[in-house]
């Protein structure tokens, strides 16, 4: 949905299945995507998007940096839209750290891990990171 530019149901589909994951032992990061996608509207409730991002951190235990670099992405656009633009700078700033030395995880799966950044997201990550 997200790819045909139905947000409205994308939204939809995401909130069905964290309802159907709530008190599950497993995940598909579903909240990192919903907030994602939140953000990327401009009628959001900011506060919904940190509470879902604040649920993507927890959950993701072992993280790899292709999650790290989404939700600080995220947080990054978050702060941003929130006018906090240090925290901005810094959540980018993370991001492009990451970006910067990205590396398959574990080294031996190629696959596993990479960062798959847009040209577009890594110069709006400069943007933020330099806009203190």
């Amino acid at each position: 949905f997200v790819l045909a530019g139905r947000l409205d149901l994308a939204e939809e589909h995401l909130r069905a299945g964290l309802d159907v994951e709530r008190d599950r032992s497993f995940g598909h990061a579903n909240e990192l995507r919903l907030a994602a996608i939140l953000l990327s509207q401009d009628h959001t409730d900011l506060d919904e998007a940190h509470e879902l991002l604040e649920a993507a951190d927890q959950s993701r235990g072992s993280m790899l940096d292709n999650d790290a670099w989404r939700i600080a992405v995220a947080r990054a656009r978050l702060h941003h839209r929130q006018g906090d633009h240090a925290a901005a700078s810094q959540h980018a700033t993370a991001a492009l750290r990451l970006f910067s030395d990205d590396r398959p995880q574990p080294a031996r799966h190629q696959d596993v891990g990479p960062i798959a950044a847009d040209p577009a997201t890594v110069a709006e990550m400069k943007q933020l990171a330099d806009n203190r």
